[in-house]
């Protein structure tokens, strides 16, 4: 009878509160619907209309956040972990909130497309007679057990075992860092965020350190007392915010523990200059160049994630002025690695970024390898997505399954 009598009042809070936010919002409508009159065409047909209503809705909809928190507490009344028809789940552990991957679709043309793109990049390094690395970051897979994956339909571990597996069998440089991490005992916590699909800042500091190694074991010189001065947590400042991640956007700040992010600020001097597609942008510190100000604003819920690199860009370049080696380096990587390029860029004279998920260009990559000498290409692929970009700008350099003979 109690339990009956929670559950009514339960039901009657949550239609109470629907009632107050559909009532809230009937303003939201009428200018959602003078928005879209406004910038669609009267015959637009209805699939179009409506989704561009939906757009604009959320944009304007009254006290939006406040409802999906809501939303989150009433789950954790229920005592429930998954999300809107298992888009997410909240596993029991560390309570990591983790992505369905149900609408990705994973079949062989789509697996041997993915694989593709890694090994095309391979081979045309060994064209090219530059060293190859391949670096796998921790992956939400490793956030779950083997019974969760399988409910949730996870597909990078297939993805990126057949990676390892086609790379180990050409004897390429491979490193896999939750194995390292793991092998060391680290925690899972110190690993990952809770709430976002990007891993800590310890995992890109640790993985940024595992490269350098390679680097080394494959010829690069970097000085004893540079790697000991970028590597010592003693000489940075170091800020911690809350870090609101991209996956508690539906089920609101309460469904989970916060996480927090961590902010390295040089406290030596650095003098770094960024180019985007060849146009010189910034010149100034490490802070001026390579971070993107964030650290400095008083709001809160701020993505710090994107503080690191440019995102949404495809090439750029951080070049060191202050660094004493000449090591240039291509890394080609997603949003997983931006904080470990932006750690390197502090040892190395030149960091080139490409990120195919934005690429334009079906020239891209003979143009980027054509405008400078590098001394190690790096492949990094956080996601499925940048195994799916759809133009990796190879053209002229690979077709066909077969390396195009390099242009003296």
């Amino acid at each position: 009878m109690i339990n009956r009598l929670a559950n009514y009042t339960l039901v009657i809070m949550f239609m109470s509160v629907l009632l107050f936010f559909s009532i809230s919002n009937i303003n939201s409508v009428k200018k959602t619907v003078k928005e879209i009159n406004k910038s669609i065409d009267t015959k637009t047909n209805i699939s179009l209309y409506l989704k561009q209503f939906e757009q604009i809705y959320k944009k304007n909809f009254y006290k939006r956040k406040e409802l999906i928190d809501i939303y989150g507490m009433a789950l954790l009344l229920q005592s429930k972990n998954t999300v809107l028809n298992f888009n997410m789940i909240k596993t029991n552990d560390f309570d990591f909130v983790v992505l369905n991957e149900k609408n990705i679709k994973l079949d062989n043309n789509s697996l041997n497309k993915m694989v593709g793109n890694v090994l095309s990049i391979y081979k045309i390094a060994q064209k090219y007679n530059i060293p190859f690395i391949y670096i796998q970051p921790p992956s939400a897979y490793h956030k779950v057990t083997p019974e969760v994956a399988a409910l949730l339909k996870m597909k990078q571990n297939v993805v990126f075992n057949t990676i390892k597996n086609e790379l180990y069998n050409r004897n390429a440089n491979y490193i896999d860092m939750y194995e390292v991490l793991n092998n060391q005992n680290i925690s899972h916590e110190n690993i990952f965020f809770r709430t976002d699909v990007h891993n800590t800042t310890f995992t890109e500091w640790e993985t940024a350190r595992e490269i350098i190694k390679y680097l080394e074991n494959i010829g690069l010189k970097y000085g004893k007392e540079e790697k000991e001065k970028i590597f010592n947590t003693l000489n940075y400042e170091i800020i911690k915010n809350d870090l609101y991640g991209n996956t508690i956007r539906s089920a609101g700040d309460y469904f989970t523990k916060k996480d927090t992010f961590e902010t390295f600020i040089p406290l030596y001097e650095t003098q770094m200059k960024l180019k985007i597609e060849n146009q010189e942008k910034r010149i100034g510190t490490f802070q001026q160049v390579v971070m993107n100000g964030y650290e400095k604003l008083q709001k809160k819920r701020l993505y710090y994630i994107t503080n690191y690199g440019q995102y949404g860009k495809s090439i750029y370049t951080y070049e060191n002025l202050s660094i004493n080696n000449e090591n240039s380096i291509l890394i080609i990587c997603d949003s997983l690695s931006m904080r470990t390029f932006s750690i390197l860029s502090l040892l190395n004279r030149k960091i080139t970024v490409y990120d195919p998920r934005f690429n334009k260009s079906e020239y891209a990559l003979k143009q980027i390898l054509e405008s400078s000498k590098y001394d190690a290409i790096l492949f990094s692929a956080g996601t499925l997505g940048i195994l799916q970009a759809k133009n990796y700008g190879l053209k002229d350099l690979y077709e066909n399954n077969k390396v195009i003979n390099k242009v003296n």
